[in-house]
C-alpha cells in the first residue's frame, strides 16, 4: 500500500522531532553538569584559599595570587577554549598549594583537605576536553 506525500511527511517531521528532542536534551543536560562544575571549581578555590590561610597564613598570599592569575585568564578565554588555555595558570595554583606546609597539628588535620580540594578544577578541564568530541565517541559505537 503506497503511502501518500502527507502521510510520508508526517512520519519524517514526527522522526526528526524525536531526534531534535533527544539533541536539545543532551545539550540541556551537558550544559547543566557544566554549570555545576563551574560551580564546584569556585567554590573548591575558595575553600582552597580558605585552608591556605588557617594552614599557613604565610603561604596563603601566594595561593592567593595563583587564584587571582587563574579567575583572570579564565575570563580572558571562550568558556569551551579557557582549559587548554589557563593549564599554566592551573599549574601554578598547584605548585602553590604544594608550598602550603603545616606549622602545627591543627594545619597537619587540615593539610589533606587542601590537597584533596585540587582536584576539582581537574573535573571541569577533563569535561571540557571531552564535550566537543563526545558525538563523535557516541556516534562511532
Amino acid at each position: 500500500m503506497l503511502l501518500s506525500i502527507r502521510a510520508k511527511l508526517t512520519i519524517l517531521f514526527l522522526l526528526f522531532a524525536i531526534i531534535a528532542g533527544f539533541a536539545i536534551a543532551a545539550a540541556t543536560s551537558n550544559h547543566l553538569r557544566m554549570q555545576s562544575l563551574i560551580a564546584d571549581e569556585d567554590a573548591g578555590l575558595i575553600e582552597i584559599y580558605n585552608l591556605s590561610k588557617l594552614i599557613s597564613p604565610l603561604a596563603a598570599e601566594n595561593v592567593a595570587n595563583a587564584i587571582d592569575k587563574y579567575m583572570i585568564a579564565s575570563l580572558d578565554h571562550d568558556l569551551l577554549t579557557y582549559a587548554a588555555n589557563t593549564t599554566t595558570e592551573l599549574k601554578e595554583i598547584m605548585n602553590a598549594v604544594n608550598e602550603v606546609i603545616p606549622k602545627n597539628d591543627r594545619g597537619l588535620s587540615l593539610f589533606q583537605n587542601i590537597h584533596n580540594r585540587k582536584i576539582g578544577p581537574l573535573h571541569l578541564f577533563q569535561f571540557l576536553y571531552i564535550a566537543p568530541f563526545k558525538f563523535l565517541i557516541l556516534s562511532a559505537r
